[in-house]
């Protein structure tokens, strides 16, 4: 059994995507950079 936890980057993506449109709205300029900014680092 793992002791670790793995996340995907995939999985990471998604958890980027819901934070930057709770943050920013949905669907904005602003989620659209925030998110491609942090995917930017994986």
């Amino acid at each position: 059994m793992l002791d670790e936890h793995i996340l995907d980057y995939f999985h990471f993506r998604d958890h980027v995507i819901v934070a930057a449109q709770a943050l920013y709205g949905e669907g904005t300029r602003k989620a659209q950079a925030r998110r491609e900014e942090i995917t930017g680092y994986a």
